[in-house]
């Protein structure tokens, strides 16, 4: 089988595209399915530098629903019992994989809010959905 190069167009992080690419991975992914298989309760991405925002539907392993606004933007009203915050170099290197989230949050280069024992509970999972955002082109301009 001759080798097919990759001609999916990257598109900018944390957008309306880049999350329904994100939800296409998380959906396929069996590992994040097993993982997060009790995870109820939304999760928002906040980019702090570009003031983009990106909010993921998370229920028993499957990502339902995703929205994306900039801080100009109308948020929709969108609750998110976990919100994960970082400027646009750290979100680069956690979706190139040159930063493992664990280091991140250890190092409050991402920040979260929200229930840390549930957190704590999830982190593999939370492992997981960076792997999934790990194969999402991404674009940084």
């Amino acid at each position: 089988m001759a080798y097919r190069r990759n001609t999916i167009a990257s598109v900018p992080f944390a957008s309306l595209e880049w999350g329904k690419a994100l939800m296409e991975r998380l959906n396929l992914n069996t590992a994040y399915a097993r993982l997060a298989a009790t995870w109820q309760g939304a999760v928002l991405f906040q980019d702090t530098e570009t003031c983009r925002f990106l909010w993921l539907d998370i229920y028993e392993g499957k990502c339902r629903d995703v929205a994306a606004w900039t801080s100009t933007g109308d948020p929709a009203t969108r609750d998110a019992p976990f919100v994960f915050r970082a400027r646009t170099a750290v979100w680069r290197r956690l979706c190139e994989g040159t930063l493992h989230p664990t280091t991140a949050l250890a190092t409050r280069q991402l920040k979260v809010t929200g229930n840390m024992l549930q957190v704590m509970r999830y982190a593999q999972a939370t492992v997981a959905m960076v792997k999934s955002a790990q194969e999402v082109s991404t674009s940084w301009t």
